[in-house]
């Protein structure tokens, strides 16, 4: 009995020590001394956040009004904002690094960390963190409080995984991919140019009780009435139409876009008079492309069926897109009329 009393003593001297040099020690422990505190809850009012990595990147995010800026030009991915706000909420400090790998964690920092700073909309600062690599079993990130002296495993609570990319310095990670994105109230015209079929090229204009449809071919002539419905539909295809990714930067990308066939252009006229101009150009089947393309879904050529070149942005973007979204706009003259 007297045993069994001395290992329950011993024992709870065991956990009496821990505790201590855990949870209660001074600035040289490891918990509760604010070395932890990596959340940041209130994300309502972080207006900013920088991003810079010792290569050079640097991204800016900041709150305009309803939407995000990337780098004061362009506009943010809201859903990977609302990642970033949402690790930010909820990251917590998992367990210290051993001391043994703690310095080179420190190392690991220094040479390829990521350095985070959030400021609210006076541009107070309200926390500086560095973030590192995967921890070594992949279940979070390393992270150091600008100040401290400890490195952390940061998580959140119930995430099978790492932080690191939420924290991304590559900016198409943060451009938002939008070509178009106009309500149909906000549409004063539309000019849809088939590059090889003349007889399908129209402007589509918004008038005030009713729509007009304009061929710009002479050989197309219209012996029915145009269908208001479906010219008041066609409006909606103009709504948060994204690209699949940017092509900037890309080596010989203006000889690559030289070598393709075009395919046509889009103006989208809005009320305020602002005109958006999107040229599309063929892409030839490559090892990506899984469907050749087929002219009236019967006749083969030698363009991807899923995808094709976009530049726009006044030629300043050149971009990847989708078919199946961008053929519901480049609809022809015809389709708009009773057969």
């Amino acid at each position: 009995m007297r045993k069994n009393i001395g290992y329950v003593v011993a024992l709870l001297i065991i956990l009496s020590g821990i505790y201590w040099v855990y949870f209660r020690n001074s600035p040289e422990t490891v918990f509760g001394n604010q070395e932890d505190q990596f959340s940041y809850t209130d994300t309502a009012s972080i207006y900013s956040i920088f991003l810079a990595d010792r290569k050079g990147n640097k991204i800016h995010l900041q709150r305009s009004g309803s939407i995000w800026m990337v780098n004061e030009k362009y506009q943010a991915m809201a859903p990977n904002v609302n990642d970033i706000l949402r690790v930010i909420a909820t990251q917590k400090a998992m367990y210290p690094v051993p001391k043994i790998k703690h310095n080179d964690i420190v190392k690991g920092l220094a040479g390829s960390g990521i350095k985070v700073e959030l400021y609210n909309k006076d541009g107070d600062q309200l926390r500086v963190f560095y973030m590192g690599g995967v921890a070594d079993d992949n279940q979070g990130s390393y992270m150091l409080l600008e100040g401290a002296q400890h490195v952390y495993v940061v998580n959140m609570l119930g995430f099978n995984g790492y932080l690191t990319p939420y924290y991304s310095t590559m900016i198409e990670d943060w451009r938002s991919r939008i070509v178009f994105d106009a309500l149909p109230h906000q549409i004063k015209s539309i000019t849809v140019i088939n590059a090889a079929d003349s007889m399908a090229s129209f402007k589509l204009e918004q008038a005030k009780d009713a729509f007009v449809l304009k061929p710009l071919s002479n050989k197309f002539i219209a012996t029915t009435p145009l269908i208001q419905g479906k010219a008041k539909s066609y409006l909606d295809f103009f709504k948060f139409v994204n690209c699949e990714g940017y092509l900037n930067g890309l080596p010989k990308l203006d000889s690559i876009i030289a070598s393709v066939p075009p395919k046509g252009d889009i103006y989208l006229e809005l009320t305020d008079n602002s005109i958006q101009h999107v040229r599309l150009f063929w892409m030839f089947m490559n090892k990506r492309s899984k469907n050749v393309y087929k002219e009236n879904g019967k006749d083969p050529l030698p363009y991807d069926g899923d995808r094709c070149y976009a530049v726009f942005n006044k030629d300043a973007d050149t971009a990847i897109i989708q078919l199946g979204i961008f053929n519901k706009i480049t609809r022809k003259a015809m389709e708009f009329y009773h057969r």
